[in-house]
């Protein structure tokens, strides 16, 4: 189990904003219980039913299957809409991986969504991948894009009203937007030169008629279709600095423009706080099944692991449930200490076991990530 082995292994450096040359300790406290039915994925997917044609750009392309699976090459003739629908997803992830050496990505991350709805681009996708615990999933590859959710559509209308006008935002870290009113289909178009080894999430109210399903992963860029309605509660959740978001009525079958970023004072020093958000987020996503996400908090090369080892080893672990609460000890510079005030996990490997140590924590390409994991369990008392 790798987070076990991070207790020998990982580590953290990190810089402070505000902190003092001397380096002081912070007692920013963030406290989280994440529990989630993990189950072991086996190791050979359920075979998939599938019907895919590329030679005529009118004909959709289909896939079908169960859990994790491997699609091969599909060939998109033209500028398309990719929806997807997982029932069984709701508590979980649903990716989409194709080769990176690939001219274009398709960028498909959803936590906790049972349907979704991105652009894709015209090219020959190789190695492209299902990575999910969802059962009964189906993808639809369809010529040109769609302005409608899958699940509700929409009368086409015929309006001669003026195109609203474009919509913008920027900000470093996360942020909270508060509400946001879309009068018509619009497309969000999104950019964080700093989030090519994290995270950007946008998410809104779960009662909202439709929410925004953007959930990216090492990705700098994207472009999604987001329905009419008024979005509340609409958050921004990244490590990455001098993001940038646009919503511009109608949509766009072409890879959007990277949007101009705003100008921000530079700060020298980062928050120490970053740092055991950072260690929180590693836990929130290893106690969600997120495991590609937690993986992206690790120091590059911190461990021997790829990304895809390391998730196959969580996946055995079969973490049930993870309960962490820590806060910020020593911090200077780029350098920084979690201290860990308790840790709980439940494992079908290990059953429950008790955390007591440190993180040490390093603030690496404008975000804090683990370094190094100085970590000693025992089985939980009783």
């Amino acid at each position: 189990m790798l987070w076990r082995w991070l207790a020998a292994v990982l580590a953290v450096t990190f810089v402070a904003a505000g902190v003092s040359a001397c380096g002081g300790g912070s007692t920013a406290t963030v406290t989280t219980t994440v529990t989630s039915a993990a189950t072991t994925s086996s190791s050979t997917a359920s075979t998939a039913s599938r019907a895919a044609t590329s030679t005529a750009a009118a004909v959709p392309q289909s896939f079908s299957g169960d859990g994790s699976e491997n699609l091969g090459t599909i060939t998109v003739p033209e500028s398309s809409t990719l929806t997807w629908s997982c029932a069984t997803c709701g508590s979980g992830n649903f990716i989409i991986n194709n080769d990176t050496s690939d001219s274009s990505q398709i960028a498909v991350n959803a936590l906790d969504q049972t349907s979704g709805l991105t652009v894709i681009d015209a090219g020959t996708y190789h190695d492209v991948s299902i990575n999910t615990e969802g059962q009964n999933w189906s993808i639809s590859i369809t010529s040109g894009n769609s302005t409608q959710t899958p699940s509700t559509p929409a009368p086409v209308t015929t309006t001669t009203t003026t195109a609203s006008a474009p919509q913008s935002f920027s900000g470093d870290g996360s942020e909270n937007l508060g509400t946001i009113t879309v009068p018509e289909s619009s497309t969000l178009t999104w950019s964080c030169a700093t989030c090519g080894s994290g995270n950007f999430i946008i998410n809104n109210d779960t009662s909202d008629s439709s929410q925004i399903a953007v959930n990216a992963l090492d990705q700098t860029s994207g472009l999604t279709v987001i329905d009419a309605g008024t979005y509340h509660d609409v958050s921004i959740n990244t490590e990455g600095q001098n993001w940038s978001i646009s919503i511009t009525s109608g949509n766009s079958t072409q890879t959007p423009s990277t949007p101009a970023p705003a100008t921000h004072t530079t700060t020298t020093t980062p928050s120490p706080a970053g740092a055991l958000v950072a260690v929180n987020s590693y836990w929130h996503d290893v106690g969600a099944g997120n495991y590609a996400g937690a993986y992206a908090v690790l120091v590059p090369g911190a461990i021997s692991l790829t990304q895809a080892q390391f998730v196959a080893s969580e996946q055995q672990a079969g973490i049930q449930s993870v309960q962490f609460d820590g806060q910020v000890g020593y911090a200077s510079g780029s350098s920084a200490t979690v201290d860990v005030s308790s840790l709980v996990t439940k494992s079908r490997q290990n059953g429950c076991q008790a955390w007591t140590g440190s993180y040490q924590m390093t603030y690496e390409n404008s975000a804090w990530m683990i370094q190094r994991a100085n970590l000693v369990s025992r089985l939980c008392a009783g």
